[in-house]
C-alpha cells in the first residue's frame, strides 16, 4: 500500500519508515531527501509539489493512508502535509504526541503497532459515514431518532480503499424514504470525498428485532 509519511522534525520518521517498508508498504514523503535528513532542502522548499522537478505524493500515488510522526503539542511547518492529506480525505494515524487541534474530517489515533494501524485506517470509512449522516440530518431526510435509537431505523456504513468507496445504507423493510435517503446519501458521500474514483451504493434491509 502507498503511505504518506509526515514528520514534525526532520529525521523523526526514520523508524516509522523502516517499519512500514519492512511490512511491504511503499512510503512517500512531502519533503525532499535533503530536508528530511535535517539539511537545507536543495529546492529551497519543504514541499515536493513546489520544488523544481518534484511532484506531490497526493498527485502521483494512490495513497491508502498517512502517518504523522510527531513531538510537541502544536503542528509545525513540516507537518503541513497532514492538512493536505485531511483535505483529500486520507485517514491519518498519529505516532507520538497528538496535536492540540484535531485535524478536520479524519480519523486520528495514537498507536504502537504502526503497520497494522495503517491497514485498519486505510480500510475504515467511519469519517465518511459520519459525514453522510450529518448531511442527512442537516437536510431533514432522516431524524435524530432514526440514527441514535437503540434500534435505529437508518444505519450508514462505508468501506474504503484508494480506488473505491462502498457505502451500505441499512433501512427497515418498506421504508417509504428509501429512494430519497439513497439519493441524498450518495450525493453527500460524493461531496465529502471528491477524489474517490468509484463510489458504490448498496441498500440493505435491517434485520428485524
Amino acid at each position: 500500500m502507498d503511505v504518506l509519511l509526515i514528520e514534525s522534525h526532520p529525521g523523526l520518521g526514520r523508524q516509522a519508515e523502516h517499519e512500514l517498508e519492512q511490512a511491504g508498504h511503499r512510503v512517500h514523503r512531502c519533503t525532499d531527501p535533503g530536508e528530511r535528513l535535517g539539511e537545507p532542502a536543495p529546492s529551497g522548499s519543504p514541499c515536493q509539489g513546489l520544488s523544481h522537478g518534484g511532484a506531490c505524493p497526493l498527485d502521483v500515488a494512490e495513497l491508502g493512508a498517512a502517518v504523522l510522526v510527531r513531538l510537541g503539542p502544536e503542528l509545525r511547518t513540516g507537518e503541513h502535509g497532514a492538512i493536505c492529506a485531511a483535505r483529500n480525505r486520507i485517514p491519518i494515524v498519529v505516532s507520538g504526541d497528538p496535536p492540540i487541534t484535531d485535524l478536520p474530517l479524519v480519523d486520528v489515533s495514537t498507536v504502537d503497532d504502526l503497520p497494522a494501524a495503517i491497514v485498519r485506517a486505510a480500510e475504515t470509512g467511519t469519517a465518511h459515514a459520519s459525514a453522510v449522516v450529518r448531511q442527512l440530518l442537516s437536510l431533514g431526510v432522516v431524524g435524530r431518532d432514526d440514527i441514535d435509537a437503540d434500534d435505529p431505523a437508518v444505519v450508514v456504513q462505508v468501506e474504503r480503499n484508494p480506488r473505491r468507496l462502498r457505502m451500505t445504507i441499512w433501512l427497515r423493510d418498506g421504508d417509504p424514504r428509501r429512494a430519497e435517503i439513497t439519493r441524498a446519501a450518495g450525493q453527500a458521500l460524493r461531496a465529502h470525498d471528491r477524489n474517490a474514483p468509484v463510489i458504490d451504493v448498496v441498500v440493505a434491509t435491517l434485520p428485524e428485532g
